[in-house]
């Protein structure tokens, strides 16, 4: 993505001059026929925050929140836009933002619109934010506007929230687990294995096991440490790459119990940003488009580009959807039925809602099952290791009597 700012001349015969995030040069072509604007000149302008160290670390979303959140209250309250950002910058913590909004104020006070100053910050407000500032202004609704992204920002942070809160306990239960085996491996095992340096019998098969383990992590470091590290760097890399995006986006759509849910979660998102970008008047094409960047998975950008392949083609959204092998049959059923009555952009609110509540179901399931799943294993193997290290005592003991 690129910023692109571009000459048109719209069907009054009026001359605009604005700025685009886009891939390419083509995509803000076609963006500006769609609108049927007839273009100038496009030309290709360097970020302003690339030499800027202070956004090197990403803004965090809930001070985002607040920040939308305070402007629309301020804009309703009759405020100046350039007021309402001055009151946002004395009252946000972050400094950060602190800096991106007083930046903002001073290109405002230049004469240029929010939207456009806006999109100087890719790296803190995306596409869908810009293109709801954009509609906001051009219809007088900025106020609303705002405080729609508030509301979605909100909601959204509080499912990812709730994923990650439904998770913690598990993965805190397992990297407790996996430190407790480690300890054991290289710190107490080594000392009873030289209590059965002397024993004449053979060891029992889980205490030479066990002992095998403990000597492989102690005297093999420089094997298995490195190996690690690279996996690593090449599977980080290897993910990066079309490809491997692709590849690690679907194998999570299809990981037991979790891809589902992960599954759940992209409905939401997906439903939830296009019915609130079609509220906000943008067309259902441009919607398309802002709405597979916010899904953040490649197999389902792959999926909405085929949508907009075949809604721009003259279909509507409901027929596509249906055949969908990512989206559930039951999200056209009931996109179709508000459709029918004309309230598309609340059926998929709607729908939203709808597939929240059963993310968040299946989240307190999912936890439920891993709690004692995890508690089992981990108890499993310390058994296992106390049972192999006692094992060669209870023979001593016996050969004795």
């Amino acid at each position: 993505m690129g910023l692109y700012k571009f000459k048109a001349k719209t069907n009054d015969g009026s001359v605009i001059n604005d700025v685009l995030e886009a891939d390419n040069k083509k995509a803000v072509a076609r963006y500006l026929q769609e609108k049927g604007f007839f273009p100038l000149s496009i030309t290709a302008e360097k970020r302003k925050t690339d030499s800027r160290g202070y956004l090197k670390t990403k803004i965090n979303r809930a001070d985002l929140v607040i920040f939308h959140r305070q402007l629309a209250e301020a804009l309703k309250g009759g405020l100046s836009l350039v007021k309402s950002l001055e009151l946002s910058y004395k009252q946000t913590e972050n400094n950060q933002l602190r800096m991106v909004i007083g930046e903002i104020k001073g290109q405002l006070q230049k004469g240029q619109s929010l939207s456009t100053a806006l999109s100087q910050y890719p790296e803190v407000f995306d596409s869908l934010y810009i293109g709801l500032i954009k509609a906001g202004e051009s219809g007088g609704m900025l106020d609303a506007s705002l405080e729609r992204i508030a509301n979605y920002q909100e909601k959204d942070q509080a499912l990812i929230n709730r994923i990650k809160t439904a998770m913690a306990y598990p993965l805190a239960m397992l990297c407790i687990g996996v430190g407790t085996i480690l300890f054991l491996l290289l710190l107490v095992i080594p000392k009873f294995s030289l209590l059965f340096q002397d024993v004449g019998s053979a060891l029992p098969l889980p205490t030479r096991v066990l002992m095998g383990l403990s000597n492989f992590f102690i005297h093999w470091w420089f094997i298995y440490v490195p190996g690690a590290v690279l996996l690593t760097v090449w599977f980080k890399r290897y993910s990066q790459t079309p490809l491997g995006n692709l590849w690690f986006d679907k194998l999570k759509l299809n990981v037991f119990i979790v891809g589902k849910i992960i599954r759940y979660e992209m409905v939401v998102r997906f439903t939830r940003t296009l019915g609130v970008l079609l509220t906000n008047g943008i067309p259902m094409i441009s919607a398309l488009e802002i709405a597979k960047k916010a899904v953040g998975n490649a197999l389902v950008s792959v999926e909405i580009d085929r949508l907009y392949t075949e809604i721009k083609s003259g279909k509507g959204l409901v027929e596509p959807l249906s055949r969908s092998l990512i989206f559930p049959p039951v999200v056209s059923d009931l996109i179709a039925a508000g459709q029918e009555v004309g309230s598309l952009e609340q059926s998929l609110q709607r729908v939203a809602d709808t597939y929240e509540m059963k993310v968040e179901n299946m989240l307190k399931t999912a936890t439920g099952l891993l709690e004692p799943v995890v508690i089992m294993l981990m108890g499993l193997l310390v058994g296992f290791i106390v049972l192999a290290m006692l094992l060669p005592i209870f023979e001593i003991s016996g050969a004795i009597k």
